[in-house]
């Protein structure tokens, strides 16, 4: 399995899990506050606190869940503006369409897979008077991208990301090990491919990705390398922690002197 596949299963795993304890916790709110509000009356305040504070971690834990939470449907709604943005624009500036290749009107190099479940690979004119090396360079590198559903990955990595503190880290680990990924499988000749990348001027997209525009310093070092870039341990203490949260509440649902049992 690829090093970006890896991370991608992993980091969807920890959303999972995640909604799932969201899903918890906001099933027991009712709960702990009968909780709270039966032993704040039977309870001196010090005895109170001793043996609530598991409950009021929990309740907090929602409250950070719940902001995230917003966060996700913020950028979710955010990266769909962009994406219908984005097909507008394109619907206007097509000059052929075939199957799966969409080619632009336009002589700037632009070259990128767009889509979620209908997707295409979007090259310009001015990349079709490159010469056929470059051309061929070109292709492959979205061919790569449109053959592992990456504009539909991408998206969801970068909605997702908002779920979780230092998320915009954890998609460009993502992002930039399945661009690694791909840099190192379209030419064995690293030189000449890296120079075809050097012709690409930066572009900003919200929903998918021209080809040199994600991090393109990194991406020269490692493929100049030939290394990929190590999984991140974050993502793994994000599912150790989300686990451990989940297996404590789960065991301690109640507060500690078990009023509520």
């Amino acid at each position: 399995m690829r090093k970006s596949d890896v991370i991608f299963y992993l980091y969807i795993s920890a959303v999972v899990f995640y909604f799932f304890l969201f899903l918890f916790l906001g099933s027991n709110l009712e709960f702990w506050l009968k909780d709270i509000s039966a032993c704040y009356t039977k309870m001196d305040f010090v005895s109170f606190l001793k043996n609530h504070l598991n409950i009021f971690l929990y309740l907090s834990i929602l409250l950070v869940f719940m902001f995230y939470f917003s966060n996700f449907l913020l950028s979710f709604m955010k990266n769909l503006f962009h994406y219908l943005k984005m097909k507008k624009t394109l619907e206007k500036l097509w000059l052929k369409k075939y199957k799966n290749l969409v080619i632009l009107d336009t002589k700037e190099l632009i070259a990128f897979n767009f889509g979620l479940f209908r997707r295409y690979i979007v090259l310009s004119k001015g990349v079709l008077n490159l010469n056929k090396q470059e051309k061929k360079h070109i292709f492959n590198h979205e061919k790569i991208h449109f053959l592992g559903n990456d504009s539909l990955k991408f998206f969801a990595v970068s909605v997702l990301s908002s779920l979780f503190p230092k998320g915009k880290k954890l998609e460009k680990v993502y992002k930039l090990a399945r661009e690694i990924e791909v840099d190192l499988t379209v030419e064995k000749n690293k030189y000449d491919y890296l120079k075809t990348l050097l012709k690409f001027v930066e572009k900003k997209s919200y929903v998918s990705v021209p080809m040199a525009n994600l991090y393109i310093g990194e991406r020269l070092n490692f493929v100049l390398e030939e290394k990929e870039p190590p999984i991140p341990k974050y993502i793994f203490f994000l599912l150790f922690s989300i686990l451990s949260i989940f297996t404590f509440a789960f065991a301690y649902k109640t507060c500690f002197c078990g009023v509520m049992l």
